[in-house]
């Protein structure tokens, strides 16, 4: 099936949607993207938007109008905890704090860095339960 634009419209929307929250909750991830430059979405479970969106950069290309094309890979869970992982190497906790009726925790590191841990649920457009984890640099 071929994706409408409007379709692909909705997709792409709903990615950087994702992206531009992940950013605010941790600027350090931010990409740097060149004004007035082209941005791709990559999505990662998504196969038919990405054959589209590549299909769209190809075409951007070809027309040669001199911005340069940016893709931009979708994070996925699993590499958001490898960044945490990451950011954890070394420091000691010092206190855990639960807090929003327990569905977030507020560890405290030994350099006084904080990070909040959110655990989200929702049910999807499908009817299917939903669940993320996530990390908050504060």
């Amino acid at each position: 099936m071929t994706l409408t634009r409007e379709e692909m419209f909705k997709r792409n929307l709903a990615l950087t949607k994702k992206r531009l929250l992940r950013a605010l909750e941790n600027p350090r991830v931010l990409q740097p993207i060149v004004p007035g430059a082209h941005v791709i979405n990559l999505p990662q479970n998504d196969p038919e938007l990405l054959r589209a969106n590549l299909a769209m950069a190809m075409e951007l290309a070809k027309r040669g109008d001199g911005r340069p094309i940016v893709m931009i890979p979708e994070v996925t869970e699993r590499e958001r905890w490898q960044e945490f992982r990451e950011f954890i190497v070394g420091k000691r906790i010092v206190d855990v704090i639960p807090n929003e009726g327990g569905t977030c925790l507020d560890l405290i590191f030994e350099d006084e860095t904080h990070v909040q841990l959110r655990a989200l649920a929702w049910t999807n457009e499908e009817g299917e339960e939903q669940s993320f984890i996530d990390w908050i640099l504060t």
